[in-house]
């Protein structure tokens, strides 16, 4: 089972949308639900204490009124949907079709409710089959308990058992809609082939937005089919990487035999062309012998290549092979772009930036996670962006720069006793920034921050809301890192993606949103400084301790420095950057400082501790 949340990555060479081509076929079943719904029968299981919220027959070919941008609802694109189609308009049965009456945060209410099909005679069936489906909808949170939004399930006995759910909307992003045909295999193992009691049947299970589904065929498939599958490939550790930081990486692709035929010799060649010149700078071939049909060859690492130092795009593309002549080699071709920078590190390409909210709290957080392989180079400016700063205008963002010594205890997360705070700055929105980046400077008066050789650095927004006003951080799903970072964690050489922290606890996680790998617009330009306008971490050998923390009247600092200090400074900051505090002492090694908080309001800061050898920075909280 993989780890981590994967989808669509926007930016591939793949020319089907569905995946699977109009093959040889043998049709099975078909249900155009013209003139009701013919025999096929509604079963709610959940409806949130609203009676009239099912799923129902309309024969308008459109999902009814919405609520919600793109308003009016797209008609289904099915050949037959002026005769008749099944649909679930949540937000409008819900709300009763007014705006107003939707709330301004979640939760929305849930529905989870099922149409199931008659008896379907598979007796003579043995080869494998796919099901085909037209559909137009959009989803948003699962309920409670389901994993999937919008799922189909089959079963072999007459409904006594069922299958595990099959995501009806694979390779789509949450809130995004959907209209056209969707083709997917059956897995062979259900136990379909051969009974003459199959059933099938669409659960929807979220809490809002709508899904109309027409023109359901199971087809037996007789051609051969190889498909790359675009919900797992590994892409290159970041979008841009600047070239003193090059470091070498690898490959992944899941391949599946989405065909009816046994295919002999299969393979995977990956190829690395320079982007300007053609030029192909490495290539390599994945051999995995035969796969027979309905079988998924997956999570198989290959492949090593380290950019040549120098700024430059290249194109990564991934190609299935077989001795068989494919029927559809579409989808067998998977591309993704990644540059050589001259200073900059970012996780996407500044294209397709659009708003993401918190589906929690009005408070929250997220960053890009940056390695550096190379030593001598220091932090320079960060970079972020919002969708909606007229709303927030006045309030602060903060950015911070974390070092993060790794995902320690496994949980997927880094949490807040794995990093350290390296230093901040801090943005007051004016209100014209709407969609816009906006650079900041990461230093400590002025003098830049090193990087440390072999160190994993966090760069982060934060906003916390004071306002009841949340806010839409600009992101981007046009680049799903899941793959990637599976296959540098299954390989012990982890490489992160984006991290997620709703509610500002402190603690954020890699798993991203779900039903969608959302990476922001945070970047990180770095700088080879002249080393007497920088500043070093003060060794871990020096202990510099805080307490209480939180605190609320007074707050210590206790000292055990390897050398004496001739002057040690000492500042408290809050997170806007202001100095509430700042005293030099002379001839400090060991000793315990006190300080009178009473007059500070409740509220997050941070201590700066500097010497000759460095400084160290701590965060701490005032709890009135």
């Amino acid at each position: 089972m993989k780890k981590f949340f994967t989808n669509l990555f926007a930016s591939i060479v793949f020319l089907s949308v569905l995946g699977l081509s109009a093959q040889a076929q043998n049709v099975l079943y078909e249900e155009q639900f013209d003139g009701g719904t013919n025999g096929w029968t509604i079963d709610t299981i959940f409806n949130d204490g609203v009676d009239s919220m099912s799923w129902r027959w309309t024969d308008t070919g459109n999902p009814g009124p919405v609520m919600i941008n793109p308003n009016p609802a797209p008609n289904l694109m099915s050949p037959t949907a002026s005769n008749g189609a099944m649909v679930f308009n949540f937000e409008y049965m819900r709300y009763g079709g007014d705006i107003n009456n939707v709330p301004a945060n979640p939760p929305y209410g849930e529905f989870v409710g099922e149409i199931i099909s008659p008896t379907i005679d598979m007796s003579d069936v043995s080869g494998p089959i796919n099901i085909s489906y037209y559909q137009v909808g959009r989803y948003l949170n699962a309920a409670d308990g389901y994993d999937l939004q919008c799922s189909i399930s089959f079963s072999p006995d007459d409904g006594a058992t069922w299958s595990a759910p099959i995501n009806a909307f694979p390779d789509w992003e949450i809130r995004d809609v959907y209209n056209g045909e969707q083709q997917l295999p059956i897995p062979s193992n259900l136990g379909l082939q051969g009974s003459p009691t199959v059933k099938m049947k669409f659960t929807y299970s979220q809490d809002f937005y709508y899904w109309m589904i027409d023109d359901i065929t199971i087809i037996e498939r007789t051609e051969p089919d190889m498909r790359a599958n675009m919900s797992f490939f590994a892409i290159a550790p970041n979008y841009a990487t600047p070239k003193s930081q090059v470091e070498e990486f690898g490959f992944l692709v899941d391949i599946e035999n989405i065909g009816g035929t046994t295919e002999e010799n299969v393979n995977v060649n990956v190829r690395v062309q320079n982007g300007e010149t053609g030029a192909v700078v490495y290539e390599t071939d994945q051999p995995y012998g035969s796969i027979t049909p309905d079988s998924l060859a997956e999570n198989v690492p290959f492949g090593a290549f380290t950019p040549p130092a120098e700024a430059a795009t290249y194109t990564t593309t991934y190609r299935v092979s077989s001795d068989g002549t494919d029927n559809n080699p579409a989808n067998n071709v998977i591309s993704y772009d990644f540059v050589i920078t001259d200073t900059l590190f970012a996780k996407e390409a500044g294209e397709g930036l659009a708003g993401i909210r918190g589906t929690a709290d009005n408070s929250w957080t997220m960053g890009n996670v940056y390695y550096i392989p190379t030593g001598g180079y220091f932090a320079k400016n960060a970079t972020f962006g919002v969708s909606n700063a007229a709303d927030i205008a006045g309030q602060f963002m903060t950015i911070k720069l974390l070092k993060w010594e790794g995902d320690l205890d496994g949980d997927g997360m880094a949490n807040e006793s794995e990093y350290s705070l390296v230093t901040f700055n801090g943005y007051t929105f004016d209100g014209t920034e709407d969609n816009q980046v906006i650079t900041l400077p990461i230093d400590l008066d002025g003098k830049r921050i090193p990087l440390e050789e072999g160190g994993t650095y966090i760069v982060t927004m934060e906003y916390t809301d004071i306002i009841d006003q949340f806010v839409f951080f600009l992101t981007t799903t046009n680049h799903d890192y899941g793959a990637m970072v599976f296959r540098t964690d299954s390989l012990g050489a982890n490489r992160y993606g984006a991290l997620l922290d709703v509610g500002n606890s402190g603690d954020l996680s890699t798993g991203n949103f779900q039903g969608g790998y959302y990476v922001p617009a945070v970047r990180l330009s770095i700088a080879d400084s002249d080393p007497t306008t920088s500043v070093t971490e003060l060794a871990t050998e020096n202990i510099v301790n805080i307490f209480p923390n939180p605190t609320a009247d007074e707050l210590n600092i206790n000292l055990d420095l390897i050398e004496n200090s001739e002057k040690l400074n000492v500042r408290i900051m809050d997170i806007s950057g202001k100095v509430h505090f700042t005293q030099q002492y002379e001839d400090i090694q060991s000793t315990t400082l006190e300080y009178d908080l009473r007059s500070y309001s409740s509220g997050s800061y941070i201590v700066y501790i500097e010497t000759e050898d460095g400084i160290r920075s701590i965060p701490f909280a005032i709890q009135k």
